[in-house]
């Protein structure tokens, strides 16, 4: 079996929750059910965006993003990452969050979806 090459931005995964745009969260429940490559750092991304939005305890929280995660490959932060994150912060002006999520993807993934567009995929 082929690994997933794909993984999901926080974004994405709040659009699950946006009752505003039922095309974006159409789009992002298909993307999720591909069982998407979700970075560690999202999964923090998205709790902390969702608390705010959901009207959830923390318990009940984490229980629906084990629930959501469930089925997707989670990539995790390693000291490499942290090391090297300085040399794209530096080289290309990446903010920290983007040069973390840049190298744990790498050599994992080929689209990286950040954002869905009313017009299609961006």
């Amino acid at each position: 079996m082929a690994a997933n090459t794909v993984a999901l931005d926080t974004n994405v995964l709040i659009y699950l929750h946006d009752n505003s745009s039922p095309s974006k969260r159409d789009i992002a429940k298909i993307l999720l059910a591909g069982n998407p490559n979700i970075a560690s750092q999202v999964i923090s991304e998205y709790l902390n965006t969702t608390r705010r939005l959901l009207d959830l305890s923390k318990e009940e929280l984490l229980i629906q993003a084990a629930g959501l995660f469930s089925d997707c490959t989670i990539v995790p932060v390693s000291i490499n990452t942290i090391l090297s994150a300085s040399t794209l912060i530096k080289k290309y002006k990446f903010q920290l969050f983007d040069a973390m999520l840049h190298l744990q993807l790498t050599g994992i993934v080929k689209y990286f979806i950040l954002r869905i567009c009313s017009t299609g995929w961006l």
